[in-house]
């Protein structure tokens, strides 16, 4: 079977890259290849559909996690998981066991609401766009995405890439249109060690390999991606104020 060849995906500079799920993998590889923006709220949940992606980003995400239930098959060590009841949204890395769930609910709606004011700011200050997505969708599903996208956020240039896992024959197509760059990846997006998560605990990363030719295509505008930076880990310290405050009152 013949193998990608990634140099076909050309040099892609953006101001922004944001990774819209549908799980963490693609936040791994950004943060493993230095490519991370933290304000994104997305990069770390799972399970949900690009038009709940549509809703979040257009309403700074009101609603967000409002009705929730808790999911324990999906907790994480220290970490209990929720699911939004409105759109299944998962969120495993944010409750933390030790801590009362009230607490736990505000800090979550006070740190997601002001990482969606940002991830919007840094969106709508970016010029050139590079959404990455891993999900089973066709180039229509694609453009039919970016075109809700483009409703909210206006753009020089816009580049999409999905990577489709397949076991089937790998491929890159890419699709042109208008100031739009498409790039579906179809290939088996499987660790080395395996998918089962029970015998590998990083099955999660998938096809490390793949993940990491696909990113190193992408440059980030460094000064953009630096200051939204700041503005999250000044968003971490308030939080852990906030917290400190919470527990010691």
């Amino acid at each position: 079977m013949s193998k990608i060849n990634f140099e076909d995906i050309e040099a892609i500079d953006v101001d922004c890259v944001i990774g819209l799920g549908w799980g963490c993998r693609i936040a791994a590889s950004l943060k493993r290849n230095r490519k991370h923006n933290l304000s994104n709220p997305f990069n770390w949940l799972g399970k949900y559909n690009l038009n709940d992606v549509i809703n979040l980003l257009s309403t700074c995400g009101a609603n967000f996690f409002i009705d929730y239930r808790f999911s324990p098959k999906d907790n994480r060590n220290d970490k209990l998981a929720i699911i939004d009841n409105n759109n299944g949204f998962i969120a495993a890395h944010d409750f933390q066991k030790k801590v009362p769930i009230k607490i736990n609910e505000f800090l979550f709606r006070y740190k997601y609401k002001r990482k969606f004011k940002l991830i919007k700011e840094y969106l709508q200050n970016s010029n050139n766009i590079c959404i990455i997505t891993q999900r089973k969708i066709n180039t229509d599903d694609i453009l039919s995405f970016i075109e809700k996208f483009s409703n909210i956020f206006s753009y020089r240039h816009l580049y999409y890439i999905n990577v489709y896992d397949t076991k089937e024959k790998e491929q890159l197509i890419k699709v042109e249109k208008n100031n739009v760059t498409i790039f579906q990846c179809y290939f088996n997006d499987e660790h080395e060690n395996g998918r089962d998560e029970k015998t590998n605990i990083y099955a999660w990363l998938g096809n490390v390999e793949y993940w990491d030719n696909i990113v190193d295509r992408i440059s980030i505008n460094k000064k953009l991606l630096d200051k939204y930076n700041k503005k999250h880990e000044n968003l971490i310290v308030r939080t852990l104020k906030y917290i400190n405050k919470i527990l010691n009152s």
